[in-house]
């Protein structure tokens, strides 16, 4: 049973069941960047926080260039199942098909195209095979989450709006 709310909508996500070997891929998401402006914040000590979350963001990208030079492609593998889902909430999303082992863990990857192009690294559990529950996500990604469901909602009911 679904103790939360989903609405229609689609988006891609690649997923796979949890392996210890996602942990560094997920914990490195968790960026030390993030945790500094988040207490500069905190602490009143930023003048300007849109121009520093700008720099941080190009700071991010110079260092993605960085090491797409030096190690050529990058080193992110696919996961193992690459789907559309066609329901999400703020707490979970849900397929059309049965694609999901009741009770497991899986790891995903969302790209989210807010201001600067996002990949959101999140655990989630199987609550039928069809619906997932999000179990284990970081504070910056789930706040891009929650801004992507929000953004998602939107378009969702202004879509039903004008199909009236």
């Amino acid at each position: 049973m679904v103790d939360f709310r989903l609405f229609e909508t689609k988006f891609e996500l690649e997923f796979e069941l949890d392996d210890p070997k996602f942990e560094l891929e997920f914990n490195s998401r968790a960026n030390s960047f993030d945790d500094w402006l988040s207490f500069q914040k905190a602490k009143d000590n930023v003048s300007d926080p849109l121009i520093l979350e700008l720099l941080l963001g190009l700071h991010q990208k110079i260092d993605n260039l960085t090491n797409l030079i030096k190690f050529g492609e990058q080193s992110q593998n696919k996961l193992k199942f690459v789907k559309f889902a066609s329901k999400m909430g703020y707490e979970g999303f849900g397929f059309d098909e049965d694609c999901l082992e009741i009770g497991k863990i899986y790891f995903a990857r969302i790209c989210v195209d807010s201001f600067f192009l996002k990949t959101i690294c999140l655990y989630f559990e199987a609550v039928d095979s069809k619906t997932a529950k999000i179990t284990k996500i970081n504070p910056r990604s789930e706040k891009q989450w929650s801004h992507f469901v929000a953004r998602s909602e939107m378009l969702s009911i202004r879509k039903a709006k004008h199909d009236k």
